[in-house]
């Protein structure tokens, strides 16, 4: 049974398939007031600074959820780990602390990166369709933006975590 003085890392995007750190146990939790939204340009990851991708980020709505997976941390290396992921979640993303929910498990919060309305890289509520196209055709140093849509849409699927955001995308992409 996992302790509340524990370190738990929020995984709602990349980090659902890749987490690239080492973890005790790996937890499904819920951040109540916030959704999982492409509103966010990627200059480094999975586009480029004349051809920026979009990445997931969290956006604030009330009464919304998100639902997602939360890694405890062994106490060692735990500095280590969270440098790594302020260095790989940047262009716009902050470290935060959020409260959480899990069934039986006792975890009260957890820590994540989001990346806010005012942010240089942030793009907001834009059409869904140019967000679409944009994916279909952006890339960076961390692969295709499509391949970031179709990982989180399959890690999602996975989990039966329902996300209808980003189910429209990978409509919108007439892949299989």
């Amino acid at each position: 049974m996992p302790t509340t003085n524990s370190t738990y890392i929020f995984a709602y995007g990349s980090l659902l398939w890749r987490p690239g750190f080492e973890y005790l146990d790996v937890h499904r939790v819920y951040v109540q007031g916030y959704e999982r939204r492409f509103w966010q340009a990627s200059h480094d990851h999975r586009g480029t600074d004349k051809h920026p991708g979009r990445v997931v980020t969290l956006v604030p709505v009330e009464g919304s959820v998100c639902e997602g997976l939360a890694y405890r941390l062994p106490v060692r290396g735990q500095i280590k780990t969270l440098r790594a992921l302020d260095e790989r979640e940047q262009d716009g993303y902050q470290r935060v602390q959020l409260s959480c929910s899990a069934i039986g498990d006792g975890i009260e919060s957890v820590i994540t990166w989001i990346a806010s309305a005012g942010n240089p890289s942030w793009v907001g509520d834009e059409p869904i369709t140019k967000t679409a196209e944009l994916i279909a055709t952006r890339s960076g140093l961390s692969g295709t933006n499509l391949e970031y849509l179709l990982e989180l849409h399959s890690a999602l699927q996975r989990l039966k975590i329902e996300d209808v955001h980003i189910r429209d995308l990978v409509h919108l992409q007439n892949v299989g």
